[in-house]
């Protein structure tokens, strides 16, 4: 009989042993520190592949003025004398030089936009802690590209005086226009392409439905061939 006082038997049965109460702490210890250096691990794991990422994102950059800086300059060597008689030709040389201007500028246009996407990209990267390789560059260009904005328009208030204040205006409606004929272009393309597609699928359908009456027909041919033998 158990001591006045004491714990019976069965209270002594319910109490677990110290010994198993610190081994399932220690386990449970145990399991959150591996979890928690799986997801450090992983973190670093995926925070480089981000960089990585980020860095190749634009290895293939590419980054050329328009080849009409140079046109202009070939252009501009070969002016005429500033004599009577070669006023016509110095009227055809300023036409000239207008045109391929004009054509740079539409040039230098696309690649202000082309850069300055890749510049917001990129400055978008850098502020959210992405390593971007190729960020320099593109400043770079940025900064050579705004400087070329600044030498067309006072190129074109040489060819034309006040035509620095319209000529990027008249650009970008020309750009416009030339874009939305590539689109129109395009969409005709994959129209005609659609209705090829169409026309072909429907020669295939037509063409297998005869061959299914062919085999019908032969048959009915042989099934009444067969019948009149059996009679």
């Amino acid at each position: 009989m158990a001591s006045e006082g004491g714990p019976t038997g069965e209270e002594e049965s319910q109490v677990p042993p110290v010994e198993e109460v610190l081994t399932a702490q220690q386990a449970l210890v145990l399991v959150v520190v591996l979890l928690l250096t799986a997801l450090f691990y992983a973190y670093r794991w995926y925070r480089r592949g981000a960089n990585d990422r980020a860095a190749n994102a634009f290895m293939d950059y590419d980054f050329e003025l328009p080849k009409e800086k140079h046109m202009f300059m070939e252009i501009y060597k070969q002016k005429p004398e500033n004599k009577r008689e070669n006023a016509a030709k110095l009227q055809e040389w300023r036409k000239a030089l207008m045109q391929v201007h004009f054509k740079r500028v539409l040039g230098v246009i696309s690649l202000h936009e082309k850069v300055m996407a890749d510049y917001r990209t990129q400055t978008a990267l850098y502020k959210r802690g992405v390593a971007v390789s190729m960020l320099p560059q593109v400043e770079a260009a940025k900064k050579l590209v705004e400087r070329e904005v600044q030498e067309c328009g006072g190129i074109a208030n040489n060819l034309q005086e006040g035509w620095g204040r319209t000529i990027f205006q008249e650009a970008y409606q020309m750009k416009e226009k030339l874009d939305a004929n590539e689109a129109a272009k395009r969409a005709k393309e994959d129209q005609d392409a659609r209705e090829k597609r169409e026309a072909e699928l429907l020669r295939q359908a037509k063409e297998l439905q005869e061959k299914e009456e062919e085999m019908l027909r032969k048959r009915a041919e042989e099934d009444l061939l067969g019948s009149k033998e059996a009679n």
